[in-house]
């Protein structure tokens, strides 16, 4: 037998649990010298005896027996010579040529050449210097068959031929047992197997003989000193006692550890995890280690200086001396490097990834060939080759040709900022870099050049570059300079620079500085020119944004206007702020100076020297509104805006909603929520600009206690009747001062303004109990309010000119009332196509209130606005809905369309002295056609035209509204799926496909009373035709059908010129008639060329000023 080094790793030393199974297996039957067992002469004394019929010789003292070969000696004997069997007891010996047998007991069977064996069992094989021990075992000769089911354990002795140190195997499991025919062994329950530090660890092993391997299975385990691997099955194979390779399979893992110095800690580790692990050894010892199927591996480095974790659909480690020397990763490869070198705190981590992927250990280098990726940091390089040198700290990357001079792209992105090149070289120790022949995608653009530097980690220098925010292969437009400086997300500073379109040059400066900022940044403001039909003229927002932090930034403007020799100017300023999660706003303003020729009392607009008379008017206007969280359970909040003028807004503004605000309403919030309920706080100024009405409410307050149960169920209960009785409360309070311009006629002819005030404060309690109660089908809701009045009048030229004293003064009022409500069904089923039925819902109202009569302090009551009504009222409110629904069956199932919906209002008051029935609303609408909608309403009146007599319901107004929408996308390709006609529609479409939008609505409103009948009709119509993936055309129009006019027409178009945008607006009517045009640059806005007649710019979106 040959020796097994002693280097070997723990999956190595498998093998040696076949090799007793040999000399098992080799037994065969040797001539037959004699089948029966012979006494040999020489023992001590014998006796003959019967038992159960059957002759029995006792042999007492130097038994010694034949059968063949095989010599038999044993301390006694029961010889059952008839029957061809023998006992032996006492320091039984039993030996054959091949195997020697010793045992304190052994039941022998020489007919059937099967026995037993018990006690101390040593079984030895003379040739193959294995030994068995154990307490039981059992053997069958003929059918070469052994088994050891107590203790056994297993020796195999080292040979003498062992040059290495001498070291004996044990292998030990609850039952070992040899099949010699099938020429296969099995260990099963605790299989362990030990020589020296080598082990292994499983619950069943088979060693087949033919086929030269060991399967060690159900949690099967493996290692030495340096070594482990495990897997669900483990399988060695074997040439001449030589491990030639070992399959770890499913879920297979397996540790590699590099270790000189046993006695050392800090050990060199690769751990493999994969589908399956495939050791390859030579003389003994692994050379190569496979990780197949989902492959990954961690070396971590003895100094841990280095830590490298990858992946592959196959990792292989190749090893030289029991040490790892290369590792190499195919398919899909990719990992994690960790390098922490001396005086570098926390270290650097780079991910990588490629198709092939080879780590040399000992140079601590990487390559990653094709598709290759690296990031680190916020840099991401993509090559089709790449070295990293871990110990120099160098990235060298690069691309290749294939057979049809094709490259693969290669970028080294900076965040959003993307660089093209064909070589690279990174020192990451420096910071420094070269790229020959770059192209590079920054936030806003790209650039270009010969020769890129990289001189630290911020800034870059180029030469004979370009600049260009056009993303094609060879822009539409850009801006070439010699020499460039890039400075990381700050700008580029670029001299001299030349604007060509389409490499013709169109204008040069001697530098320019391009922002490159992301996000928020200063920079110029976008102007608007204007050249207008009336002999208007102007330049507007000409200014500067300013990011001034990241908490706040400030934009300044002026715009110029020119009309008729008359200039003037409008600075404009605004300031955002904002502190996330604490507050937010914005402060702005705007100054004019008008210069106009004015006219002197005698209307004459010359002085006396000749010249114009000028006139100079200082106007402004002041806007602010600011939010702030105090808690997060109060706010405190404010808005307004202040002018110097009521004509300012009108004569100064472009916006139509700010040109048609009358009204300044400034103020400030406070809102608390209590828990319970809420407060709120107000303090607020009314500036009309028409009436020069000015109001002050300083403060108000309001106080809320939303409606909560008396009685609250207890948990677990069930739900009774005052459950449901439910109060409220409210509060509120004010300060209020109101001043009112009146015209006062003199006599015919003249008349005096005069300036009312009234002053007053207030204090309002409202309660309210309500309790909502289900009987049966019908919903009985009683309810009881009550309203608490308190007011003080200040004595004021308003309160005398009303005659209303001045004083404190207390008012209650009340009422009580019921309301009920239900639902009522009607079904109607038959079959008509796909129609299956139809279902008409009811949901009548009626509801009752009482209000007593309140007589106290009216007068005053009226002046401040509080109370109700004067005189009893007994009212009972009516209101009917109905809803007209039908059911469809289809494939899909069951589907219901609401067909039309009904609804009717009335009330009356029984109190009432006359008209006691209000007026009946009455409104219907309905979408079940598709695409189409349709809403009328209307209120008649009980009464005739004088209101004295009841009549037959008499129109008084009605509104019918209709509105149709068609979508749909024309294609001149293939049909389309849902999915690709929604895309078409959203404006996602191919050149072949045109999505066409178009609604129409038709409004018609009559007013009967009072006399005369007015009748307006209106028709508004939308439509757009994307004519092309970069063409659009849109039409809109208004049109009054009494007036026979078109209050508003616009036409637009848009061009998309791939990195220039093309905007063309045409209003022949309405108002800002007119036309506006701009082609500008997409990213930068300000390199534009645009015609504005009108200033029509203003109103357009975003995107495009």
């Amino acid at each position: 037998m040959r020796s097994v080094s002693r280097s070997l790793p723990a999956v190595g030393t498998f093998l040696l649990l076949f090799l007793p199974c040999q000399s098992v297996f080799a037994q065969q039957t040797s001539s037959k010298k004699s089948e029966r067992l012979e006494l040999l002469p020489g023992a001590g004394s014998l006796f003959h005896t019967e038992v159960r019929g059957e002759e029995v010789t006792w042999v007492i003292g130097n038994v010694h027996l034949r059968q063949g070969e095989g010599d038999f000696r044993a301390d006694s004997a029961r010889w059952h010579q008839k029957a061809n069997r023998v006992v032996l007891v006492g320091k039984v010996k039993i030996r054959y040529p091949e195997y020697e047998l010793r045992a304190d007991s052994v039941r022998y069977d020489a007919k059937t050449k099967e026995g037993w064996a018990y006690g101390k069992i040593r079984y030895e094989d003379l040739k193959e210097k294995t030994v068995l021990l154990g307490e039981r075992g059992r053997y069958e000769r003929e059918k070469k068959y052994l088994l050891i089911d107590q203790k056994p354990e297993m020796q195999l002795l080292p040979s003498a031929s062992d040059t290495a140190k001498p070291e004996t195997t044990f292998i030990w499991a609850k039952k070992l047992e040899f099949f010699g025919d099938e020429e296969r062994g099995v260990g099963t329950d605790s299989v362990r197997i030990r020589r020296g530090k080598v082990f292994a660890h499983s619950q069943k092993a088979i060693f087949l003989r033919k086929e030269e391997k060991l399967i060690l299975t159900e949690k099967p385990r493996g290692g030495d000193d340096k070594s482990e691997v495990t897997g669900e099955r483990l399988t060695l194979f074997f040439k001449e006692s030589r491990v030639q390779r070992l399959l770890a399979e499913k879920k297979a893992r397996a540790i590699y550890r590099d270790l000189a110095d046993t006695a050392r800690t800090d050990t060199t580790r690769s751990e493999l995890a994969a589908d399956s692990v495939i050791f390859h050894f030579a003389d003994d010892a692994p050379n190569l280690i496979r990780a197949l199927g989902q492959a990954y591996i961690y070396y971590n480095q003895a100094d841990g200086k280095v830590r490298n974790h990858a992946s592959g659909d196959s990792v292989h480690l190749h090893l030289k001396d029991r040490q790892v020397e290369n590792v190499s990763i195919n398919g899909g490869g990719q990992g994690t490097y960790y390098a922490f070198p001396e005086g570098k705190p926390g270290g650097d981590t780079v991910y990588y990834q490629a198709e092939e992927i080879e780590y040399q250990i000992p140079p601590n280098k990487i390559f990653l060939l094709s598709r290759a990726e690296a990031r680190y940091q916020n840099l991401t390089l993509e090559a089709d080759s790449m070295l990293y040198d871990g110990k120099a700290e160098l990235l060298y990357a690069s691309g290749f040709a294939d057979s049809s001079r094709n490259r693969t792209k290669r970028v080294l992105k900076d965040g959003k900022d993307e660089v093209a090149y064909d070589r690279l070289a990174y020192d990451f120790s420096t910071k420094k870099g070269k790229m020959k022949s770059s192209r590079t995608q920054l936030t806003e653009g790209y650039y270009r050049g010969a020769d890129v530097s990289r001189v630290s980690e911020e800034e870059v220098f180029i030469r004979n570059g370009w600049f260009t925010t056009c993303d094609a292969e060879h822009p539409h437009y850009y801006f070439s300079s010699a020499h460039m400086k890039l400075i990381h997300r700050n700008r580029m500073i670029a001299k001299p620079v030349v604007l060509r379109i389409v490499d013709v040059p169109l204008a040069a400066i001697p530098f320019y500085i391009f922002p490159l900022k992301p996000g928020r940044h200063s920079g110029i403001l976008n102007l608007r020119i204007g050249n207008f039909g009336n002999q208007q003229r102007g330049i507007h927002n000409i200014g500067y944004y300013f990011a001034l932090s990241d908490y706040y930034d400030l934009t300044t403007a002026v715009d110029v206007d020119e009309t008729g020799g008359d200039l003037t100017l409008l600075f404009r300023s605004s300031v955002n702020y904002a502190w996330r999660y604490h507050f937010n706003g914005r402060l702005g303003g705007s100054y004019s100076r008008d210069r106009r020729i004015a006219f002197d009392s005698l209307g004459n607009f010359l002085n006396s020297s000749g010249s114009f008379i000028k006139s100079r008017a200082d106007r402004w206007d002041f806007n602010f509104n600011h939010y702030q969280p105090l808690s997060p359970t109060a706010t405190l909040s404010g808005s307004g805006n202040f002018v110097s003028d009521k004509n300012y807004y009108p004569q100064r503004s472009l916006d139509l909603s700010t040109r048609l605000n009358r009204v300044l309403n400034p103020q400030v919030n406070f809102s608390k929520n209590l828990g319970w309920g809420g407060l709120s706080i107000v303090a607020q100024k009314t500036f009309n600009l028409d009436t020069d009405e000015r109001t002050s409410v300083f403060p108000s307050f309001s106080l809320t206690k939303p409606a909560k149960p008396f009685f609250p169920p207890g948990r677990g209960k069930s739900h009774a009747w005052y459950n449901s009785i439910y109060y409220s409360y409210s509060a509120g309070g004010s300060n209020y001062f109101n001043r009112v311009q009146k015209i006062v006629p003199i006599d015919s002819v003249t008349s005096d303004t005069l300036t009312e005030d009234r002053k007053r404060a207030t204090l309002n309690h409202n309660f309210a109990l309500s309790a909502p109660q289900k009987i049966f089908w019908l919903t009985l809701s009683p309810n009881f309010n009550y309203a608490e009045n308190w007011f003080h009048i200040n004595r004021t030229n308003g309160s005398e000119a009303a005659g209303v004293s001045s004083g404190t003064f207390r008012r209650g009022s009340g009422s009580v009332g019921v309301s009920s409500t239900t639902n009522l069904y009607g079904t109607f089923l038959f079959r008509l196509g796909s129609l299956t039925g139809l279902r008409h819902v009811l949901n009548p109202s009626v509801s009752y209130s009482w209000i007593p009569k309140s007589t106290r302090h009216q007068k005053e009551a009226a002046f401040v606005g509080v109370g109700v009504s004067t005189q009893t009222a007994q009212v009972l409110n009516f209101s009917l809905s109905q809803y007209f629904q039908a059911k469809f069956q289809s494939e899909k199932g069951e589907k219901k369309i609401d067909l039309f919906t009904a609804t009717m209002a009335a009330s009356y008051n029984a109190e009432a002295n006359f008209r006691r029935w209000s007026e009946l609303t009455t409104a219907v609408r309905t979408s079940a056609v598709p695409n189409f909608s349709f809403d009328f309403s209307a209120r008649h009146d009980f009464y005739d035209t004088l209101g004295n007599g009841l009549d037959r319901p008499r129109l008084l107004n009605f509104s019918i509204t209709s509105a149709y929408n068609f979508n749909r996308t024309f294609s001149f390709g293939p049909p389309l799926s849902p999915g690709e006609a929604a895309s078409a529609l959203a404006g996602s479409g191919g050149d072949d496909q045109l999505p066409f939008n178009f609604s129409i609505s038709h409004t018609i409103t009559q007013i009967k009373q009072p006399r005369p009948v007015v009748t307006t009709q209106q028709v508004n119509l939308n439509a757009s035709l994307k004519l092309t993936k970069s063409w659009q055309v849109s039409y809109a129009q208004s049109y009054d059908l009494s007036s026979k006019a078109s209050s508003f027409q616009e036409v637009v178009l848009t061009k998309d010129l791939h990195c220039w945008q093309g905007y063309f607006s045409w209003r022949p009517s309405g108002f800002r008639k007119g036309y506006y045009f701009i082609l500008s640059v997409k990213a930068l806005p300000e390199l534009k060329i645009s015609k504005e007649p009108v200033g029509l710019g203003t109103f357009l979106p975003g995107t495009f000023r």
